[in-house]
């Protein structure tokens, strides 16, 4: 659902919530807030991130102090002037509610000192969910054995998207079982990675 956040109200912003089906999530205003109307979300995120990117340090530099672990970072466009800014994190006891809001309450504020990206975008902490997203090499490496789907940034094999049973990562190639077969992809090349939830 949508609530409204004049520019009256920024210094003590409302959080609102979304559910899904698998992960939670906790919205909060960033940079000037606006909220949007439910529009189709355009995204190109990489999953292989850099730990050193500046936008994931600073994000780690907040979440892991808390004592939880940040998976990853997504900046998605989803219409003219309007963004998204997902940061996923995890704890071994699990992620609840207050998890993610003590998290977008923390980093909201960091966020509006240090302004690392231009433009209005609103900030949304989720845990990871079934369907996990796998960010950086070694989060595949935990996750040997699982079913994943992967979109490649450009085609191999005339396709960009596989399914499969991850089985090894290295030299920086992803190893997973597609239809039987054994396919190595490029990790350069992977701009999204998701685990398959198995029941």
């Amino acid at each position: 659902f949508l609530i409204d956040h004049p520019d009256s109200c920024r210094e003590r912003p409302r959080l609102f919530l979304d559910w899904a089906a698998g992960p939670f999530f906790v919205f909060a205003p960033a940079l000037t807030p606006r909220i949007s109307p439910a529009c189709q979300v355009h995204a190109r995120s990489v999953a292989m991130q850099r730990r050193d990117d500046a936008l994931t340090a600073l994000v780690r530099g907040v979440v892991e102090p808390m004592g939880y672990e940040a998976l990853g970072v997504e900046h998605l466009q989803r219409g003219a002037g309007s963004a998204v800014l997902r940061v996923y994190i995890d704890h071994a006891q699990g992620i609840r509610l207050e998890d993610c809001e003590a998290v977008s309450r923390q980093l909201g504020a960091v966020l509006d000192v240090e302004d690392p990206i231009p433009g209005h975008y609103d900030l949304e902490v989720s845990s990871p969910g079934l369907d996990r997203p796998l960010f950086t090499p070694g989060q595949i490496a935990r996750h040997l054995g699982s079913r994943a789907r992967i979109k490649l940034a450009v085609k191999r094999d005339g396709r960009r998207r596989f399914e499969g049973r991850l089985l090894a990562v290295e030299a920086e190639v992803l190893r997973m079982e597609v239809d039987g077969v054994a396919v190595d992809l490029p990790l350069v090349q992977i701009e999204t990675a998701r685990l398959v939830p198995e029941f």
